[in-house]
């Protein structure tokens, strides 16, 4: 029998890998702009549109720094942190899908630090679709 069908999401966090272009950093306001590409790194397509959620911020497996985590401004959903996430649906081109080593087109990720000098790690989870 074949994969989930097209439509319904799938954890693809495995196979995914986050690309950042340069970024910017307003010292005067704490924005830190950063320009986040997707790249599959598996050997087979991801149909979209593939979301990504932040989970939690904290350095290593476990929650250290977690307390200068960065707010974020601008995700799809509206969240400032945890659970907040970003739909790289028009970022696909118009196939709508990231094909083997394919990179998606850029899309902004604002944030708000806490503190620059300690930024903690960024866990994510990424849905998308399988391509039958």
């Amino acid at each position: 029998m074949g994969g989930p069908a097209v439509g319904e999401p799938v954890d693809v966090t495995g196979r995914i890998e986050l690309v950042n272009d340069p970024g910017a950093y307003d010292a005067e306001t704490g924005v830190l702009d950063l320009w986040i590409r997707l790249k599959n790194v598996s050997a087979a397509p991801i149909a979209g549109p593939i979301e990504v959620e932040i989970r939690k911020f904290g350095s290593g497996m476990d929650d250290t720094f977690a307390e200068f985590a960065p707010e974020i401004l601008n995700a799809d959903n509206g969240l400032g942190g945890g659970g907040a996430r970003f739909v790289y649906d028009d970022a696909l081109g118009t196939e709508g899908v990231l094909p083997p080593g394919g990179v998606s087109g850029a899309m902004l990720w604002r944030f708000r630090l806490a503190e620059p000098i300690r930024v903690p790690n960024l866990h994510v989870y990424v849905t998308g679709r399988e391509v039958p």
